[in-house]
């Protein structure tokens, strides 16, 4: 692998926001930590395989914003913006609201990117 490759990685995994890549259907080609850390407690299985699955409780929009379209590349939503409930945290006795804003770039034909700042 290059440096500069190997950099670009480094960058990916590294990032304090979250960046990861898919398929049109939703299939998580790669996704960073800060991704997997922000995305998991909206996962209705353990897993991440799918972010339209993963998202589809409380933002179904992309994949019909996806599906929808047309163009070869460019901005397929951006500040897509979402509430999550109250009870991911409950567990640990506090209960916190909290929102989160996505988005989603088509970068090649059949590949997404989708970002989700931290907060």
């Amino acid at each position: 692998m290059s440096d500069e490759h190997e950099s670009l990685i480094q960058f990916l995994y590294l990032a304090p926001v979250g960046l990861g890549q898919c398929a049109s259907d939703g299939l998580v080609l790669m996704m960073n930590p800060k991704a997997a850390q922000i995305l998991m407690p909206l996962s209705p299985v353990p897993s991440l395989d799918n972010l339209f699955d993963v998202l589809g409780g409380v933002a179904p929009q992309p994949r019909a914003q996806v599906m929808a379209f047309d163009k070869p590349y460019g901005i397929v939503c951006d500040s897509l913006r979402f509430a999550v409930a109250s009870v991911v945290l409950q567990s640990c006795g506090n209960v916190f609201r909290y929102g989160l804003s996505n988005g989603l770039l088509r970068t090649i034909a059949e590949k997404e990117c989708a970002s989700c700042p931290s907060n």
